[in-house]
């Protein structure tokens, strides 16, 4: 399961950085709040959010990611 879990973690990774939508720092964003994937935020944006009070934003809770893969798994 936590395998088929990374598996899909990766392909939306791929996904979203190989979509023409959005910038290269709202996708990061996007990535950070969707799937974790906080590694492509520039420093400079993640002390915005922590100086707003919003990092928490940012971090996914196991039920979150759960929830978010179940309903993909399920839908696939």
């Amino acid at each position: 399961q936590n395998v088929k879990a990374l598996r899909l973690q990766e392909q939306l990774h791929h996904h979203l950085q190989s979509s023409a939508v959005g910038s290269s720092e709202e996708k990061s964003i996007i990535e950070a709040m969707t799937i974790g994937h906080r590694s492509n935020m520039d420093t400079s944006l993640r002390r915005q959010f922590a100086s707003a009070g919003i990092s928490h934003m940012l971090a996914l809770s196991g039920f979150h990611l759960s929830a978010i893969y179940l309903l993909l798994y399920f839908k696939l």
